[in-house]
């Protein structure tokens, strides 16, 4: 049997072809993350989050990131299942966390959860004498002290309700 010699070129160049789309297309699966559940925390606690991801390439290598949906983010670096991450939130809020994985071959998979951070009370340190004596003539001195707050709240007013039917508000802590 004679073959053409431009004939078998063509057949073995697009036999390379064939198989070399085959190759590529067998390592272009991308990672496939699993963020976690959603979770809700009281602001000033930690986050922590343990994200999952599968690649069917097992050859693959992977880095990852944890946007923290509040403008901070985690470059983890080199990693392998699973992602593991930590971070305290400055305020109450609704955040969505993303896992990105990142494979050698530059194909990225994602997945977000919900973070709810609750609101918490400030707490205030007071000093004075616990109780006096109706009628005492010597006069009560409350001290407002420091107030603790786990978030960003600012503090602009005390009110000091004095237990007798009257309150009065303050700007500033100290002597009262």
């Amino acid at each position: 049997m004679r073959v053409n010699g431009s004939k078998l070129l063509f057949v073995i160049l697009l036999l390379s072809v064939c198989s070399l789309i085959i190759a590529n297309a067998s390592n272009a699966a991308s990672p496939v993350v699993n963020a976690g559940p959603d979770q809700t925390v009281d602001e000033g606690d930690t986050v922590s989050i343990s994200a999952s991801f599968t690649d069917a390439d097992p050859g693959d290598t992977h880095t990852a990131t944890i946007n923290w949906g509040d403008g901070n983010s985690d470059n983890v670096g080199l990693v392998t299942s699973p992602v593991t991450g930590s971070h305290a939130y400055a305020d109450n809020g609704n955040y969505t966390v993303t896992v990105t994985v990142t494979d050698s071959n530059s194909d990225t998979g994602s997945d977000t959860l919900a973070v709810t951070v609750n609101n918490v009370v400030p707490t205030i340190a007071l000093t004075g004498n616990s109780s006096m004596d109706e009628g005492s003539s010597v006069s009560y001195t409350l001290t407002l002290g420091t107030v603790t707050d786990p978030g960003t709240d600012t503090v602009t007013q005390y009110t000091v309700n004095w237990g007798d039917g009257s309150s009065n508000n303050y700007t500033t802590a100290g002597d009262k």
